[in-house]
């Protein structure tokens, strides 16, 4: 399921008034976080944004830092709860046959709590796992869309060491360790 978030933007939507300047605090983080969350200011939505892919146990661990931060429990797949002027936008979907999460919220607090989870998204071999990563050339159609959007985020956000554990952790193949070389 693909959104059009500037689309969205443009349709006279209620984001620029749920999201006013006056709830905004610019988000000091340190480089090379993950989730990534995007600023919409530009946009006169005064909130970060983030789409991510998660393994399915990390669900939990979300919804748990959601209830924490907005005192409500998530029960539907796309929520909007609000919190002491804070607000989060949450939709959870799936592509690619995996879970993915897509928020925006003005709560610092909260992006800042689920970084601090260090979530990984699914290996590439959970997510295409019929894949000859050996003979995989350049990155086109839904591998390319995935790495962009789900994986690049994730894997640039680590160090060298944090990658080879990561490789070491997962007992992840030769072949797509070569593949993930070859294109990060």
């Amino acid at each position: 399921m693909k959104i059009n978030l500037f689309g969205f933007f443009r349709k006279g939507n209620n984001l620029q008034k749920i999201y006013p300047y006056s709830g905004f605090e610019v988000l000091s983080k340190p480089k090379n976080v993950y989730p990534f969350f995007l600023s919409l200011e530009g946009s006169n939505v005064y909130a970060y944004s983030s789409r991510f892919m998660v393994k399915p146990g990390d669900v939990e661990i979300i919804e748990n830092i959601v209830e924490s931060s907005f005192r409500k429990k998530i029960t539907k797949e796309k929520e909007c709860l609000h919190y002491k002027g804070k607000v989060l936008h949450y939709f959870k979907f799936n592509e690619l046959g995996q879970t993915v999460i897509d928020i925006i919220t003005n709560d610092n607090y909260f992006i800042k709590s689920l970084c601090n989870e260090h979530i990984e998204p699914p290996a590439p071999d959970t997510v295409f796992p019929y894949c000859d990563f050996e003979s995989v050339g350049s990155l086109q159609g839904q591998m390319e869309m995935w790495w962009n959007v789900y994986w690049s985020p994730f894997w640039i956000s680590l160090s060298e060491e944090e990658k080879a554990n990561y490789l070491d952790r997962n007992n992840i193949s030769s072949e797509l360790r070569e593949f993930l070389i070859l294109h990060g």
